[in-house]
């Protein structure tokens, strides 16, 4: 993922999705700079080199899910390719558990907004 393209107007370069893709970026050189690091392999830099990957894996997981919770609606709706996995992951949700889904979705007015919590919270439930 080299880089984040905003594809629709209201998605502005201010937006969490611009700075998730500066996180990310970051991120990406800091795992290369240690890669190189690791060359030089001597017990203490294998020891640096594993919690700054733990580190850099906790702070990934954190990162996608705040872009679950900031930007999965506007990603869903001007996305089909997000559309579509949006579907399947709601058909996979309510395989697992129908009634909880289907009656939590039934009972507000905003149906879809409902399903799209639900997949939120299915996402920061577990660790990616």
């Amino acid at each position: 993922m080299p880089g984040l393209a905003v594809r629709h107007p209201s998605v502005q370069a201010d937006c969490t999705c611009h700075l998730a893709n500066q996180i990310y970026s970051t991120g990406s050189s800091t795992c290369a700079n240690l890669y190189n690091l690791s060359q030089t392999q001597t017990e203490s830099k294998e020891d640096l080199l594993r919690a700054c990957l733990v580190f850099a894996c906790s702070t990934m997981d954190s990162v996608g899910k705040q872009l679950t919770r900031s930007c999965l609606k506007e990603l869903i709706d001007f996305d089909e390719g997000a559309q579509k996995t949006f579907e399947q992951h709601i058909s996979r949700l309510i395989d697992k558990d129908s009634k909880k889904i289907l009656s939590r979705a039934l009972a507000t007015p905003d149906y879809r907004g409902e399903l799209i919590e639900v997949v939120q919270e299915s996402v920061e439930r577990t660790s990616l």
